[in-house]
């Protein structure tokens, strides 16, 4: 009698424990908001409506605009530009720009390509005031890329700033 109380005691607190834990293993706000903006560039670039040559011009712009708003482009500009980004630091406004064109023509092709590419998202880290989402991207031809996404809390809303690990894109 008491061995098969405990054992529905157990199995009580198990289940009781599982129905907590789902919240604490939900996605973060950040993964969240990644996913979402990911999920968006995919359904732009998967549109059949927006398929084809012909509308080139409007299927990049609206990509363009959910990146904006996903990535923090005049950081970026400021870190790729390394020890050169004080020395420049008043032409920054106008480096920015053409810093966005160049990574739209070495890397939308490839998107447009494999716009539905399944995209896993590996792990969280938090390291002081940045957070960093490691995903893997496997593409239609079976090539799998990692990229690390690294998120800053800026005063207005967490931006992001894309590291690359084992790219190829632009090939």
């Amino acid at each position: 009698m008491k061995t098969r109380f405990a054992n529905a005691l157990s199995l009580s607190v198990f289940l009781f424990g599982i129905s907590f834990s789902r919240p604490v293993c939900a996605d973060s706000p950040a993964i969240e908001h990644l996913k979402t903006s990911l999920a968006s560039v995919q359904q732009v670039l998967t549109d059949p409506k927006l398929a084809g040559d012909e509308h080139l011009f409007q299927r990049r712009k609206l990509v363009r605009s959910v990146l904006q708003q996903l990535f923090d482009f005049p950081e970026m500009s400021r870190r790729s530009l390394g020890a050169y980004a004080r020395r420049y630091k008043d032409r920054l406004g106008e480096f920015t720009p053409l810093f966005v064109d160049f990574l739209e023509h070495s890397y939308m092709g490839v998107l447009e390509k494999n716009g539905d590419a399944k995209i896993q998202y590996v792990r969280e880290v938090l390291d002081g005031e940045n957070l960093q989402i490691s995903t893997k991207t496997r593409l239609k031809d079976g090539s799998e890329y990692s990229v690390d996404y690294k998120l800053y809390l800026s005063q207005t809303v967490a931006r992001i700033r894309c590291s690359r690990r084992g790219y190829q894109f632009g090939q």
